[in-house]
């Protein structure tokens, strides 16, 4: 029998991860519209990038879903590892002109599109972070912060690229 507080706890980061997953399914959705719309390559790997992103994320909330609706314990969402943006290299990449393809600007509505729409996640992260009372179920909303946040620096990137170079690197460039 679980107690009444223990099982409110539970329900409570239940409520959270289904609203979570829900972003995540927006996002998804978001990124392959926009796959379809760019015509670069490099940009159409951005996108799927940041699709995979979302759609791994969604697997990963799934699982600790499961997890918990069956009362297994659990002590950290794992997400799959990406190394952080070094500036070394985004300066060494400045050089290799030979991994960039010429775009227009016409794309960086899409861009700016993708930073609102994981600005928009963070908000609402930041909210269930208040909703939530236990520290590990804080420690998961702000781990998807953090990817949030990596997400929109690296979209930053990529938009001062198509703006100062019209430029869009490929991914290898950056991680």
């Amino acid at each position: 029998i679980i107690k009444k507080k223990s099982w409110i706890i539970m329900i409570e980061i239940i409520e959270v991860l289904n609203g979570v997953m829900n972003i995540k399914k927006k996002g998804y959705t978001s990124y392959k519209k926009s796959i379809v719309a760019v015509k670069n390559p490099h940009g159409k790997q951005t996108f799927t990038f940041l699709a995979n992103e979302e759609l791994s994320h969604y697997k990963s909330l799934e699982k600790l879903l499961l997890a918990i609706k069956k009362g297994n314990e659990f002590t950290v969402l794992s997400l799959p590892h990406h190394p952080e943006i070094k500036e070394k290299e985004i300066f060494e990449t400045m050089k290799r002109m030979d991994v960039r393809g010429k775009v227009s600007t016409e794309n960086i509505h899409l861009i700016d599109d993708a930073m609102m729409f994981e600005k928009n996640a963070i908000r609402v992260y930041n909210r269930y972070f208040s909703q939530l009372k236990e520290e590990k179920n804080q420690d998961i909303i702000k781990t998807l912060i953090e990817e949030e946040k990596k997400h929109i620096r690296w979209l930053k990137f990529m938009k001062e690229a198509l703006e100062i170079h019209g430029y869009w690197y490929d991914l290898e460039s950056y991680f």
